[in-house]
């Protein structure tokens, strides 16, 4: 999972609607996890990243990954990452 598969999620539920800020988090099959805040910059039209929450189990995320991210109005949606590297919304 890399940033660039990231934006894509976060672009993914911007199309279906999620407000942000969004609220994200992640967990790896072997323990490691992250906790996120993305919001946009105040007049800008791209994203910021406040990191809220991280551990890290031998320094890395084993696949697959488990998120969850919830928007401003309670939103929330699943999305399993497989050991394909896919992205798939669960709800």
């Amino acid at each position: 999972m890399d940033a660039q598969s990231l934006a894509r999620i976060l672009d993914a539920l911007l199309e279906r609607g999620y407000q942000p800020p969004i609220h994200f988090a992640a967990m790896g099959v072997n323990g490691s996890l992250i906790a996120a805040l993305f919001h946009r910059a105040a007049n800008e039209n791209h994203f910021s990243t406040t990191c809220t929450a991280q551990y890290f189990v031998d320094e890395s995320f084993a696949l697959p990954i488990n998120m969850l991210f919830v928007d401003s109005r309670g939103e929330a949606v699943r999305v399993l990452v497989e050991s394909d590297g896919l992205a798939q919304f669960m709800n």
